[in-house]
C-alpha cells in the first residue's frame, strides 16, 4: 500500500514544525542558486568583463499563520549570459611578391665532327754541324832531376883507430892449442865472432867455413849430447877432443838456409824435439884464431873478460877484424890459413 505522498506529510504536521521546515528548505534553495549562479558566471564571464549584480532574492511568501499548507514554486535561475565571442585572430596580410621568371634551360649543341684543321709546321732550318778543332796539347815541362842529397858525414866522437899488425895466426898454433884447453875447463874469457849482416855474404860465408876449415852442423840437447847426420838413428855423436874443438858457437842473427836445412835433417834423424843448433870447428882452426888473438892483444888477452870480433871474407882469404876487449876498440888483423881441402 503507498504511503502518504508530500502533500499528505505537509499537512499533517504541526504548524511550527511547517514554519522551520519552509525557512530551512528556503535557505538550502537559496545557497543552492547563489553556488550555481557563482559557478556558472565564472564559467561564462571574460576576464575583462564588469561583475554582474547579484539577482535579488525573490522574497519568501509568507507562512499563513492559518496554518493551512501552502504549495511553494520555486522560481527557475535565470538563463545564463551569453558568452561573448573571442574574436578569431586572423594572419596579417603578406604583400604579394612578384613570381620568379623560369628559367630557360637551352640544350648543349653537339659539337661539329669535323675534323680540325691541323697546325702546319714550321720549317726546320738545318743545323750547321761544325767539326772541332783538334787542341794540340801545350808541352809538359820535364821535371828536374831531383838534386842530389848531401851526405853527411858524422865525424868520430873517438879518436880514430890506427890500422893495427897483421897477424899470421898459422904461426901461433902452438900457443893457441894452449889456450884452447883452458878454454875448454871454463877459464879465459868469453870469445864472440860476429857475421856478415847480408844474407849472400852469410851464406858465402857459411858454404867457406864448411868447404876451407871443416865446420859441421851438429844438435846439443838438454843432457849436454852432440847429434851430427853421420851417426846411426838415436845415437848421440861422441866427439874426438884431438880432432874436433870444445870451443862451440851457436848460431846469432839472420838463419841461413842451407844450414837449417841440415839442422833440420838432423833432428828427424834423431827423432829430436828439444834442441839447439851449434857449429864445431876443428880442432887446429881453434887453436890457429885463439894464438892469432893472444898474439895481438898481448898481456890484455889474460886480463879481459870478453873478447870481440868479426869475419871478414876476402878473395885473399879469411880473416878477423873490428876486435873489441871489454868494450874496447882495438886495430889488427888476424888471418886465418884456409885447409888443404879448400881451392
Amino acid at each position: 500500500m503507498p504511503g502518504p505522498s508530500a502533500d499528505d506529510r505537509v499537512a499533517a504536521a504541526k504548524p511550527a514544525d511547517r514554519w522551520s521546515l519552509a525557512v530551512s528548505s528556503l535557505l538550502i534553495l537559496g545557497l543552492f542558486l547563489a553556488t550555481a549562479a557563482m559557478v556558472q558566471n565564472w564559467r561564462t564571464t571574460p576576464p575583462n568583463a564588469k561583475p554582474v549584480a547579484p539577482t535579488p532574492k525573490p522574497k519568501a511568501a509568507m507562512p499563513d499563520p492559518t496554518g493551512q499548507a501552502l504549495a511553494i514554486r520555486l522560481p527557475l535561475p535565470p538563463p545564463p549570459a551569453a558568452r561573448p565571442a573571442t574574436p578569431v585572430l586572423q594572419p596579417a596580410p603578406t604583400p604579394p611578391q612578384p613570381l620568379a621568371k623560369p628559367r630557360i634551360i637551352v640544350p648543349l649543341k653537339r659539337p661539329d665532327e669535323t675534323a680540325r684543321p691541323r697546325p702546319k709546321p714550321s720549317p726546320v732550318k738545318p743545323l750547321k754541324v761544325t767539326p772541332l778543332k783538334p787542341v794540340t796539347p801545350a808541352p809538359v815541362a820535364k821535371p828536374a832531376p831531383p838534386a842530389p842529397k848531401k851526405v853527411i858525414v858524422k865525424k868520430p866522437t873517438s879518436e880514430p883507430i890506427q890500422a893495427g899488425p897483421v897477424i899470421d895466426a898459422v904461426q901461433h898454433r902452438k900457443t893457441g892449442g894452449a889456450l884452447l884447453r883452458l878454454l875448454e875447463h871454463g877459464k879465459g874469457p868469453s870469445v864472440e865472432i860476429a857475421w856478415p849482416q847480408s844474407a849472400a855474404s852469410r851464406q858465402r860465408l857459411y858454404r867457406t867455413l864448411t868447404r876451407c876449415y871443416g865446420m859441421r852442423p851438429a844438435l846439443l840437447t838438454k843432457d849436454a849430447r852432440l847429434f851430427d847426420k853421420t851417426t846411426a838413428p838415436g845415437q848421440h855423436w861422441a866427439i874426438n877432443r884431438d880432432r874436433y874443438s870444445g870451443f862451440i858457437r851457436s848460431p846469432q842473427g839472420e838463419p841461413i838456409r842451407e844450414e837449417n836445412r841440415q839442422f833440420a835433417t838432423i833432428a828427424r834423424r834423431h827423432d829430436l824435439i828439444d834442441w839447439r843448433p851449434v857449429r864445431v870447428f876443428p880442432r887446429s882452426v881453434d887453436s890457429v884464431l885463439l894464438g892469432g888473438l893472444e898474439t895481438l892483444l898481448g898481456e890484455r888477452y889474460q886480463r879481459a873478460r870478453q873478447i870481440r870480433a868479426a869475419y871478414r871474407l876476402q878473395r885473399t882469404g879469411l880473416s878477423l877484424t873490428g876486435f873489441q876487449v871489454d868494450g874496447q876498440a882495438i886495430g889488427g888483423v888476424v888471418t886465418l890459413q884456409a885447409g888443404p881441402g879448400c881451392d
